[in-house]
């Protein structure tokens, strides 16, 4: 993401700690589990993940924040990060019905378990399975057709994208 802003000249501004999560203007590239090589600590460890809101509270408030202001879409993502489901949970205690649903995209040849689906759909996560498309194979063509076909529309509606969290 940050390579592709750089060539296409927008200008994001890159958030990997707390300090430089103060004053960061919109639009903004949010690395919440560091950012490598250099930016430390990394959140990978089941205890990393575990303890995140009580040692990254400003990150926590920051997601929290922007889940009540956007919609959430989640490319490349399980759906299934305990800190994202604790603040989906958090999301629809706090927004009840008029809570907007997430939109998972997703590519899984084998398809999609009703079981998952239906779980998915309880936390207000809507699955885009893109291996559902006809003669599409594999995950980059089927998210290169995904991406060209969002931005093919002749009329594009104006759209800000405040935040990208990583």
């Amino acid at each position: 993401l940050e390579r592709s802003c750089d060539e296409s000249g927008a200008a994001y501004s890159l958030v990997t700690t707390k300090d430089t999560l103060l004053y960061s203007k919109a639009p903004r590239i949010i690395k919440l589990h560091g950012s490598f090589p250099d930016v430390r600590p990394f959140i990978m460890s089941e205890d990393a993940f575990r303890t995140y809101a009580q040692k990254y509270p400003e990150f926590v408030n920051t997601v929290k924040q922007s889940l009540i202001e956007n919609l959430f879409c989640m490319i490349g993502f399980s759906g299934n990060d305990p800190n994202f489901l604790s603040w989906m949970g958090w999301l629809r205690d706090v927004m009840g019905e008029k809570m907007t649903n997430a939109i998972l995209i997703c590519y899984n040849e084998n398809g999609i378990h009703i079981s998952e689906k239906q779980l998915f759909a309880s936390r207000k996560i809507d699955i885009l399975n893109l291996a559902e498309i006809e003669g599409l194979k594999g995950y980059k063509n089927a998210l290169d057709f995904f991406l060209a076909y969002i931005g093919s529309a002749d009329e594009k509606p104006k759209w800000t994208y405040p935040t990208v969290f990583l």
